[in-house]
């Protein structure tokens, strides 16, 4: 159906790294949706969500319409939302400690399966990868209950970790220190 005549056009400018996504591999941008849409609708309703390692928010703005309030942050001004295995305790003992009682804890990250495909610079900035057994069982120390998901392209599933390019894990009830 046209659009009216009454319709408003806008344009936005998109962060660096969606304009980079956007420009060398816009498939990708479909990836990023897929697995914000998933995490927007495990938290939807949710009074307050802390998006932390969005890049330049292009993923928080799908998120941000489930819940009623969002705040993102990243500690590059550029990128990188990995954090480095010797921090990895420090980093989730501080989340348990920030989450409520009936808190939600949503981690993402490539496989480490997935790094033998992945370009130079992914491969460089990815520090974290980890297996989907061994990022359960990781969380498993800080959380009561760890739901496991795999994601292959824009699809997400519960199958075989080893064949999942990225994982994603649902956590609660966190385990205080």
């Amino acid at each position: 159906m046209p659009a009216s005549s009454n319709t408003k056009k806008e344009t936005i400018t998109l962060g660096i790294n969606t304009s980079e996504i956007f420009l060398f591999d816009p498939k990708l941008l479909g990836f990023v949706s897929s697995k914000h849409k998933f995490v927007g609708k495990m938290v939807e309703g949710a009074e307050h969500v802390l998006g932390i390692g969005c890049m330049d928010g292009f993923g928080s703005a799908i998120v941000s319409n489930f819940v009623k309030n969002m705040m993102s942050i990243d500690f590059y001004r550029s990128h990188i939302e990995h954090i480095d295995p010797t921090q990895e305790p420090l980093f989730l003992s501080r989340v348990v400690n920030a989450l409520k009682h009936d808190g939600v804890f949503i981690v993402g990250m490539p496989s480490l399966e997935s790094q033998a495909y992945a370009s130079e610079i992914n491969t460089f900035s990815h520090i974290n990868c980890q297996t989907a057994t061994q990022l359960t069982s990781t969380l498993n120390r800080y959380f009561n209950n760890v739901f496991s998901f795999g994601m292959n392209d824009e699809v997400l599933h519960s199958g075989y970790g080893k064949m999942c390019h990225y994982i994603l894990n649902l956590c609660v009830r966190p385990k205080k220190y």
